[in-house]
């Protein structure tokens, strides 16, 4: 089969798909773990959706084979001939309603679903209705050979075809009913459901899935198929393949809970199963209600799969007035009970407890158990007397009694077999509900004054430990370990399955103490955590600066009552445990924090976003395990925490952020971390728990062969080398110190859609840190993970090891990053250089720039990623007819060497130097180059890197560069070849205009053009390059520039940049952002290359929160645009980001990205600066002829792949290998030839690696026309 279809919203690929999603997702705050440590006790990941994620779809069976699915905002009913979406903006919004109708389709075609998960069970007036869930739904058969597909991805609509061999795609046409469409200029379809409301269907992708499992890029475009119907226009397939569209659907008006949402509580069950329990205030969410007519704020509970993505069960009751659950708890059968307060008088009851029919005050407590299925509230009960009651925990029994907790101050509460049966107060009450769904024993429990209860814990013999607080004198205490010792204290206490009073406890300090969470290990010892504000709580353990304000406690009490081991956590600010867990391997421990020096160890996010975040801490014996912050820029909560039995953590609460990350005043979270030890293997398959679930494989599942990643090496393998399972990615960074005074950053984008795990491996210059790999005491691990579209920063000199090393760098992840890197030195902010990661290592580099005069100092950085000894053959290319120097060096495996190369050889001690770099096949290497000034008086004061050249071409470009009484710019070109070589330079002007210069380059030497002098219309001006071989000799090039003029012995500082040998529609930039302590400015530099107008969007992702805002620019043919991020993003100050720029339109101009960035010291302007060229995303092996030329001119591809030419001209063209006459270079060229108007044809495999010139040769004098001449690059 092969599969075509359209989307509406940002997804995984994984066919062709029309996503209706009308949600934005919330990302948190920086979300990088710390992985590997010495003892390879590996740092927790997040592994499922941060803040605000949406829950995964499921589709409901209707009548007449439809189906319905309820997803924020909006409600889409799927029938055989489309979707009808009915759009909610909020309360009070009149609903808008619009239809995708697939025009011509099979109204017989026969239905279909796949991945039951479950039912939905309405209540209707007599009976209750139930209805299957499915993950898919579809019709076989809508268009002769098509069938289509729906499915849920991240709250969207995904909606797929598939075309079966010999089927016509092009009988798939579409109309939008109730709304106005259009086909913008862009090639998007702009979809007007009402004023002020809008969705777009952006321009299409589409793709193939190749022999080899990569993808291949098809053109693709919307058509207008006639009043008002849509279809696509396709450019050549594989008609025997795969083919994917997407189309991608944004909708104007903000979607989403338009209320308060709270995740109170979590559990899991023994298969992994996620279980949540919370509050809601929204009108619009897409459950369905099981019990009571609803209100101001109502109770859900929810089931997911053990991955977090799946939906299994969801319920949503409650009465007219606020509903709030506390706790949760699950039973061995996977019903899930609740506990909590209603203000209704209306709540849902059934079998309630005898004399709890109705309300018995105004504001009552709650208990309700919901049946495995989500079919219907099996049991619903108040709770209380004529005052105000509140139930805050909740435990079940092995026997499936009940034990509640709370607190009360009705004098009539019910109780029964009571150890205090009347009440004093404000008093905390246990409850017990035998299975039965009778009052087994319930009792008061506090003094004269007041006390509450928060939390209680059921253990294998029945016997419930429940804690608060309490400032009664006479709170009743037995066999305790402590008596009280302050305003408040905490109070821990333990009835027996019968209701006797076992033990009862204060625990706490001068201060004011109390216990909001407990736990009951497998022995029966009873964890309890809360807060202390005491100097002299009884701590044994402690951690962080605490003592100064609120900070959290754990303590451990035998189950007969002594006081174990305890724990203070926090900083300088206010910080509170609100939940706990507990495992064979240790303590977990969840809160709120507001203390910005939070302990921290191995966090998966360093430091606090908001005014308040949340935290997670795992403690084993006196040791902190891990410590993390987890928050946005506002105000986070974390309120519940379980743990399974393979070392994953999920939290749950509550995120209040500012912005766009939200939807409506506060949203509920769900978190999944990784934790564990080496000492757990529940699968026996020689990998660690904490291992697989740090890389999302399953624990329990044994899979030591396995090769996810399709490298070679079994997961076995990859567990014993230190890589990554999953990393089909890899990145590499050749330079990289912090000894002495240099300074490393890294910077990380993730443009994709779904989270990505970075494995980071440092190789140092000797050894370094600890090894945890016997034999790799040169290498230094960590994992990071980035949220979708996130933009993170590590520190170097902060990872264990690493503070004082010169070292290479390795990225590997599951999902394509975008990966800067930014050195500096000289602690007052005098200079700095970056660079970009590079794809893969290499035999053969090329250096165009180097000196070694006039006080500049070269470095030569060689890593070597490879378990052998790499030989290395440098050729010093030399100015001025100087003969070249050829010297041959060894670098250790998996390591990095560096080379001053004013040492190396007497001919280099002072010269203008260019290099060809060389290693056998077998052991491909990376190469930087780094250069320093001493410059006003610094030690290095200026200095730039750039990342070598692999491949010599015909033409290279550039985006930045400025002349000027400020600025000079410098073209570096080296000739590695035996012959002499002509190179023509156009320069690109902000207004369009461009001027042209052609350069003789001799053989085996290097060449300087100083732009400032090259014209008089260069003298000053912003300007952009194209350097072209004149007769298609292959040579490298790079840019450097240097400032503040006028003259070079003011020179205080530079950047340099490799020529882009690849232009594209999209680009990736991870380093970027304004202002700071020393006042940074960036600037983006775009040039369009193409013979075309187009459009650049410019997307900004800050790192402090998540938020994206993005801007479109012109961009005329053959020009560059600056963007001023301060100028154009005021937002941006005083924050980090990310920048993504794609071209828009059907036909998307070919871009040039790269990213200058200037910093003050002192009062001294910009005396630090960087450059680096941009990241190219999503490549697309497609060359497309217009009217004015032919674009891209130059094409990367890898051996064994094929390009396609299409013809978007009027005109006929043909295609063929050039030379002219010859047509011999490149036979896979010739396979394209004649090509009418609007037609596609592939070529045929390029098979040998090198420079592949091909020209259009449809009419005489066409050929020699330079915009319709390229290149196919094969390496």
């Amino acid at each position: 089969m092969r599969r075509v279809g359209p989307r509406v919203c940002a997804s995984a690929r994984a066919a062709v798909a029309l996503v209706m999603c009308l949600e934005a997702r919330a990302s948190a705050h920086d979300d990088i773990p710390t992985p590997l440590t010495p003892h390879r006790i590996l740092t927790p990941t997040t592994t499922v959706g941060p803040a605000g994620a949406a829950l995964p779809l499921a589709f409901e069976q209707a009548g007449d084979d439809a189906a319905t699915t309820r997803a924020r905002g909006y409600v889409a009913r799927i029938t055989r001939l489309g979707a009808q979406l009915v759009v909610q903006d909020g309360e009070g919004a009149a609903p808008r309603t619009w239809r995708w109708t697939l025009v011509g389709a099979n109204a017989d075609a026969s239905p279909w679903r796949a991945g039951p998960t479950g039912e939905v069970h309405y209540l209707s007036s007599d009976a209750v209705v139930s209805r299957g869930l499915h993950a898919q739904v579809g019709y076989r058969g809508i268009y002769p050979g098509i069938d289509v597909r729906y499915r849920g991805n991240d709250g969207c609509v995904e909606q797929d075809f598939l075309v079966a061999p010999g089927a016509a795609p092009d009988r798939i046409r579409f109309r939008v009913d109730d709304a106005d469409a259009s086909l913008t200029t862009t090639g998007a379809i702009d979809i007007r459901v009402a004023p002020g409301a809008s969705m777009r269907l952006e321009p299409p992708q589409a793709w193939q899935v190749a022999a080899d499992g990569g993808t291949r890029r098809v053109p693709v475009a919307f058509r207008i198929a006639g009043d008002g119907v849509f279809g696509f226009t396709l450019g050549a397939y594989d008609a025997a393949r795969e083919l994917v569209i997407d189309p991608v659907l944004t909708y104007s008006v903000a979607i989403g809970g338009n209320g308060v949402e709270e995740a109170t509580a979590v559990a899991l069950d023994a298969q992994g199963r996620i279980y949540l329990a919370g509050y809601t205030s929204s009108t619009d969410l897409p459950w369905a209600r099981i019990g009571g007519a609803g209100g101001k704020g109502d109770v859900f509970v929810a089931r997911l799969d053990p991955t977090g993505q799946l939906v299994q069960v969801l319920a949503y009751f409650g009465g007219s007035e606020s509903d709030n659950v506390r706790g949760l708890a699950v039973d061995t059968a996977g019903r899930m009970h609740v506990a909590g307060m209603t203000l209704s008088r209306d709540f849902p009851v059934v079998q309630p407890l005898a004399g709890m029919q109705t309300a018995p005050g105004a504001a009552n407590a709650f208990v309700a158990t919901v049946a495995a299925n989500g079919n219907a509230l099996d049991f619903s009960t108040y709770l209380g007397g004529s005052e105000a009651d509140e139930a805050h925990g909740i435990g079940v029994a092995p026997d499936g009694a009940l034990v509640v907790a709370g607190e009360t101050r009705s004098t009539d509460f019910p109780v029964r077999n009571a150890h205090q049966p009347v009440a004093q107060g404000l008093d905390g009450f246990v409850t017990r509900i035998g299975g039965d769904g009778t009052l087994a024993w319930s009792t008061y429990h506090g003094g004269q004054a007041s006390d509450s209860l928060f939390a209680v814990a059921v253990d294998s013999t029945g016997a419930a430990a429940v804690v608060g607080t309490s400032n009664s004198a006479d709170y009743p205490v037995q066999q305790p370990s402590q008596a009280r010792s302050g305003n408040f204290d905490a109070t821990v206490s333990r009835f027996s399955v019968s209701g006797t009073l076992i033990f009862s406890t204060l625990l706490g300090g001068t201060g004011h103490e109390s216990a909001h969470a407990v736990a009951v290990d497998a022995g029966g010892a009873i964890h309890v955590g809360g807060s202390t504000t005491s100097a002299d709580f009884p701590a044994t353990n402690t951690f962080g600066p605490a003592g100064t304000s609120m900070d959290a406690f754990v303590v451990t009490y035998a189950s007969t009552g002594p006081r174990g081991a305890s724990w203070r956590i926090g900083g300088s600010g206010i910080d509170r445990a609100r939940a706990i867990a507990v495992d064979a391997t240790g303590l977990y421990l969840a809160g709120q924090t507001a203390s910005a020096n939070f302990p921290v160890v191995r966090p998966v996010q360093v430091g606090g976003a908001g005014n308040g975040d949340a935290f997670v801490v795992m403690l084993r014996g006196a040791s902190m395990v891990y410590a993390t912050y987890l928050g946005t820029s506002g105000n986070d909560d974390a309120t519940g925490l379980a743990v399974d039995g393979v070392g994953r953590v999920v939290v749950t609460g509550m995120v209040q952020a500012m912005g766009s990350v939200n939807h409506g005043p506060t949203d509920a979270f769900l978190y999944r971390l990784s934790s564990g030890d080496e000492t757990t293997d529940t699968d026996n398959d020689q990998l660690p728990d904490a291992w697989e679930t740090q890389f999302n494989l399953d624990p329990r599942l044994s899979d030591a062969n396995g090769d996810p990643d399709g490298d070679g090496l079994t997961n076995l393998q990859e567990y014993q080398q230190g890589t990554h399972p999953l990393g089909r990615h890899t990145r590499y960074l050749a330079e990289g110190a912090t000894i002495g005074p240099f300074e490393t950053r890294l910077a990380l984008l993730n443009p994709n859609a779904a989270p990505a795990a970075v494995l980071v491996r440092f190789l140092c210059q000797r050894a370094c840190g600890v090894p945890d790999i016997p034999g790799q005491d040169t290498i230094v691990r960590r994992l990071l993970t980035l949220a979708p579209f996130a933009r993170g920063t590590l520190d170097v000199s902060t990872v264990l090891g690493m503070a004082d090393e010169e070292f290479a760098t390795i990225l590997e992840s599951d999902q394509p990053v975008v990966a800067d890197r930014t050195m500096t030195w000289d602690g007052s902010a005098y200079g700095s250089h970056a660079e970009t990661a590079m794809t893969a290592p290499a035999s053969n580099w090329y250096l165009a720039e180097g000196a070694t005069i006039n006080g500049f100092r070269l470095f030569y950085l060689l890593q070597n990623p490879n378990p052998v000894e790499a030989n290395v053959t440098i050729e010093y290319l030399l100015g001025r007819g100087l003969k070249p120097v050829t010297l041959t060096y060894r670098v250790a495996p998996q390591s990095r060497a560096t080379l001053d190369v004013s040492t190396q050889h007497p001919s280099l001690r002072a010269a203008e130097v260019s290099a060809r770099i060389s290693t056998d096949a077998g052991t491909p290497i990376l190469v930087e180059r780094a250069m320093y000034l001493n410059a006003g008086g610094r030690l290095f004061g200026a200095g730039h890197a750039s990342a070598g050249i692999t491949t010599p071409a015909p033409t290279w470009s550039f985006a930045e560069g400025a002349t000027g009484p400020y600025f000079d710019t410098f073209l570096l070109i080296a000739n590695p070849s035996s012959d002499s070589l002509s190179v023509r330079a156009t320069f690109l002007l902000p207004s369009g205009a461009t001027v042209q210069r052609t350069y003789e380059i001799a053989a085996k030497s290097r060449f300087n053009i100083w732009v400032d002098l090259a014209a008089p219309e260069l003298e000053n001006t912003a300007v952009s390059t194209v350097l072209e071989s004149v007769d298609d000799q292959p040579f490298v090039a790079e840019r450097a520039m240097w400032w503040p003029g006028p003259t070079a012995s003011s020179w205080r500082e530079a950047h340099n940049s490799p020529g882009s040998l690849s232009t594209s529609a999209s680009w990736g930039l991870a380093e970027g952002m304004l202002g700071g302590p020393n006042a940074t400015d960036t600037y983006l530099l775009i040039a369009n290359t193409s013979p075309v107008d187009g459009v650049a969007r410019v997307t900004l992702s800050f790192e402090d929160d998540g938020a994206r805002v993005a801007r479109d620019y012109p961009v005329a043919a053959h020009s560059r645009v600056n963007v001023p991020v301060r100028d154009d993003f005021p937002q941006a100050m005083g924050r980090r980001f990310g920048t993504l720029v794609e071209s828009q339109g059907i036909l998307p101009a070919q871009l040039v990205v790269e990213r200058a960035m200037y910093s003050d010291s002192g009062k001294e302007r910009w005396a630090a600066g960087t450059n680096a060229l941009g990241t190219p995303l999503g490549a697309e092996r497609v060359i497309m002829i217009t009217p004015q030329g032919i674009t891209p001119r130059v094409l990367v591809v890898s051996p064994g792949e094929q390009v396609t030419v299409r013809n978007l001209d009027t005109a006929p063209h043909q295609i063929f290998s050039g030379p002219y006459l010859e047509r011999s270079t490149c036979p896979a060229m010739n396979q394209v030839g004649y090509l009418a108007p609007g037609e596609s044809r592939a070529s045929g495999n390029f098979s040998i690696a090198g420079t592949c010139p091909f020209l259009d040769d449809v009419r005489p004098g066409q050929q020699l026309n330079r915009e319709f001449q390229g290149y196919v690059i094969v390496r």
